[in-house]
């Protein structure tokens, strides 16, 4: 094989590899918009809850997601496990821990 040849397929082996942690990285990016896009939409549509201490798609990678799980609190010491949709209505809901 000559250097010409080792040399190209280097250059295509790295560009293949750049252009996979580019496309990782922004679907990785559009996820976590897409989750604090629905932190955001429940906290303006649900005004009992004072913060969102964590939040979840529902279902396997790749999959559109149909749901999401937030675990919120109502008040300064209860914990909430929610089930929301995209537009933030909460479809069901159970307590995690009160203190």
């Amino acid at each position: 094989m000559s250097k010409r040849v080792t040399n190209l397929a280097l250059k295509i082996s790295l560009s293949v590899v750049i252009a996979l942690v580019v496309m990782f990285l922004v679907i990785k990016a559009m996820a976590i918009v897409k989750l604090n896009n629905v932190k955001q939409e429940v906290l303006e549509k649900n005004h009992e809850i004072n913060s969102v201490e964590e939040v979840n798609s529902l279902g396997q990678w790749g999959e559109q997601h149909s749901g999401y799980v937030l675990e919120v609190k109502k008040d300064s010491s209860t914990l909430f496990r929610v089930w929301a949709n995209e537009e933030g209505e909460i479809k069901d809901e159970e307590i995690i821990s009160s203190n």
